[in-house]
């Protein structure tokens, strides 16, 4: 079970040697999360290369810059992973259809897509 956040500000304090009080610093240990702020920024590549934070200032200054460039990314990171995922879910799509009409001959592809033009024009249209 977790702590507390007055149990975890202890546990800084105590166990970490990090300089923590206060109602302020409180909530912003509560607003940032134990897990999300002091355990993802406690070292470098490797738990080996421990960061020797001394002030939860220190701390709240890391979490913030992360916070700031992680908002800085964002954007542009979904914009590449929605792209990424619709031309996927396209190319799947192209390839089941191309599946269909090889494995399932043209009654499967008249089953699937009923119209007066003839299925194998609407494969070709669809540029496989």
């Amino acid at each position: 079970m977790g702590k507390q956040t007055d149990a975890l500000m202890r546990h800084l304090r105590h166990n970490k040697n990090i300089k923590i009080n206060g109602s302020k610093q409180k909530k912003e240990l509560l607003s940032m999360g134990y897990y999300h702020g002091y355990k993802g920024y406690r070292f470098i590549k490797s738990s080996a290369h421990q960061i020797a934070y001394t002030d939860f200032n220190q701390l709240l200054a890391v979490y913030t810059f992360d916070m700031n460039l992680k908002g800085l990314f964002y954007p542009y990171i979904m914009t590449i992973e929605t792209a990424l995922k619709n031309y996927t879910i396209d190319t799947l799509q192209r390839f089941r259809l191309f599946l269909i009409y090889m494995l399932g001959g043209r009654m499967a592809m008249r089953s699937f897509f009923p119209s007066k033009r003839s299925n194998l024009t609407w494969i070709r249209q669809q540029k496989l």
